[in-house]
């Protein structure tokens, strides 16, 4: 599957909760760590667990709060 993340904005999943995480996670992963996306921020929000982090990524947020403090 290809998405053209810039023109989609949001993307929502939907389906059985432990198979969206697993979804969410493994593309959240993917475009960690893609040779080809060395620009991209990934904000994950909603997944309930803290995930480890790509090579040479920010500190991972624990709240929404917490990211928005950031500012």
């Amino acid at each position: 599957m290809v998405i053209d993340l810039r023109r989609a904005g949001v993307l929502t999943l939907d389906g059985e909760a432990h198979e969206v995480e697993a979804v969410l996670l493994a593309m959240s992963w993917d475009l960690a760590v893609a040779l080809w996306a060395v620009q991209i921020r990934i904000t994950l929000i909603g997944t309930g667990k803290v995930i480890g982090r790509a090579p040479a990524g920010p500190a991972p947020v624990r709240s929404i709060g917490q990211l928005l403090a950031k500012g």
